[in-house]
């Protein structure tokens, strides 16, 4: 999947400032509405250290959310469809392992959490104390078919959900390892949508709705909401 083969919607939230991890709450849609072929999915995840997205999946026909990470490779581990219920708050953090004091050297992991428990520690990539990314982000997402070969006119849009609401956003600070919330003056909200035209970055005109509902009021408390209808 890319954006030049995949037919989806996305809100993303970036974190402006470089950090060492990134945190939300979750409250998931009260209902999601497929039309169409399996494929289609909702996905509301964390960002960042290059290969690492990790948070909550739904797909068409399951019982409810589950969590999952993925890194280059694809799924690296998920939980089972049902685990968490339509209208449900959940809470993500992906951050690098706080510093040990005694030993300052000590090579630290991005690990992720579910619900305060750790569910996934990547290894690829090792940090040090200080060390720090740039493309932390919070991703808001629908998808509705992977073309093997693009269509000369978009189908109907097929996934819809309620309202999501994504609160207490925080990034983790690299010199005092504490959180910090992000809001207007440390965070941009943007939407856009798949597939884009390829050798452009242009996407493809698609039938309405063209892309997400998002409701920025409130970035000012640290607090995005966003639907597809």
């Amino acid at each position: 999947m890319s954006q030049y083969d995949e037919y989806a919607k996305f809100v993303k939230v970036q974190a402006n400032p470089v950090g060492r991890g990134i945190q939300a709450s979750i409250t998931l849609p009260s209902s999601v509405t497929f039309k169409g072929n399996t494929s289609n999915y909702v996905n509301f995840y964390l960002g960042g250290f290059l290969q690492a997205e990790c948070g909550l999946s739904y797909r068409k026909g399951q019982a409810g959310f589950r969590w999952f990470a993925n890194d280059h490779s694809g799924l690296v581990g998920s939980g089972s469809y049902g685990e968490f219920s339509f209208g449900q708050t959940v809470h993500l953090k992906l951050a690098v392992d706080e510093p040990d004091a005694s030993n300052p050297n000590k090579a630290l992991y991005v690990r992720f959490y579910v619900n305060g428990s750790e569910k996934v520690k990547y290894t690829y990539k090792t940090y040090t104390k200080g060390q720090t990314v740039s493309d932390l982000r919070l991703i808001l997402a629908g998808g509705t078919n992977v073309f093997s070969r693009m269509p000369s006119t978009m189908p109907a849009w097929e996934v819809f959900h309620t309202q999501v609401t994504a609160t207490d956003l925080q990034i983790k600070n690299a010199s005092s390892n504490t959180w910090t919330a992000l809001t207007n003056g440390n965070a941009t909200p943007t939407k856009f949508h798949w597939p884009i035209a390829s050798g452009t970055s242009t996407p493809v005109p698609c039938p309405n709705p063209q892309d997400y509902i998002l409701d920025t009021t409130y970035l000012s408390s640290s607090r995005v909401y966003a639907s597809i209808k």
